[in-house]
Formats: structure tokens, sequence, C-alpha cells
């Protein structure tokens, strides 16, 4: 009966050990994205939309535990535009209202973010004025993680869906 009742215990412990052991593998897979980048134009395929935004774009990101904090600067038809959000990499999901001045009013962009083999990945839904239309962005660093790839897809209204793939270098 003991060699059972310790064959049970070493079992469980063995369990639990590699269960502790896969989930620190799993949160070195996290990868750190932490940094000032700047947008290399010559590098990145932008929509016809993205064109415009060629001028001083700039990506702060600052990530602590399940936060992702995204500042950016940029210009765009000689306007400059900051932003921030923050990405909850633990599925609670992010909701953002974003002012729009034509319409005297707002639409609505509701997402979810998670962590995915040592990428960012956001999915969204956004209330425009025809409708929804939905999306996704992709963060992912370069091997040697001097280059920061961001890929989005949006599928709008139009003829269309947008398609964009921005490469930043990181600022030393």
């Amino acid at each position: 009966m003991k060699k059972i009742y310790f064959a049970y215990v070493v079992v469980f412990f063995g369990l639990g050990l590699s269960t502790s052991v896969a989930q620190t593998s799993k949160a070195i897979e996290k990868t750190d994205f932490s940094g000032t980048w700047i947008l290399i134009p010559e590098k990145s395929r932008f929509s016809n939309r993205g064109r415009n935004v060629l001028a001083n774009y700039t990506m702060q990101i600052s990530v602590n535990g399940e936060a992702v904090k995204i500042h950016t600067n940029y210009i765009i038809d000689n306007h400059r535009v900051e932003e921030e959000q923050i990405l909850y990499l633990d599925g609670r999901g992010e909701t953002r209202q974003f002012p729009v001045a034509a319409a005297n009013g707002s639409f609505e962009r509701k997402s979810k973010t998670k962590w995915a083999k040592g990428k960012i990945i956001r999915t969204w839904s956004e209330k425009e004025f025809f409708g929804w239309s939905d999306g996704r962005q992709e963060y992912r660093l370069t091997d040697d993680k001097n280059e920061l790839i961001f890929e989005l897809s949006q599928k709008l209204f139009g003829p269309e869906p947008i398609s964009e793939q921005l490469v930043f270098r990181r600022e030393r």
C-alpha cells in the first residue's frame, strides 16, 4: 500500500513540476517589445490609405505584466497625430472610442489581444458609419530583435481590404 501511495505522490509531484516548468517556459516565450521604434519607410509596405503616414512615425512600447502600452506619434496629411492605447494580454479585451469630427460623433472599437509564439496579436470589430468592420494587427520582432514588424489587415466596406506591413528599427 505504501508503494502505491508513494507512486501517486511521485506522479502528482512530477505532473506539478512539469506544469510549473511548462508555465515558466511559456513566460520565457513572451518577447519584450519595450523601447522606442522608428519607421523604416523603404522596408515598409503601405496600403493606399497609409501612403501619407511616412513622416516621423515613432512607436514607444512598454510592457508591464499583461499590459502593453503603445504610444504612437506620426504625421498624416501634414497633421501631427499622437495616440496612446493599452492592450491587455490576459483576454479581458479593450474598448476604445474614436472621435470623428466630420460626423460630430465617434465610433467604437472592441478588441482582444493575446500572446502567440513570441508575437502580440490583436483582433477587433469596429463600429463605423455604415456598420461593423473587422481587423487584425500583429507585432513581431526579427530574429536579431532590432526590427519590429507591424502587420495590419482590415476588411472595410470598399472593394479592397487594407493590408499593410510597417517595419520599425529599434532606437539605440
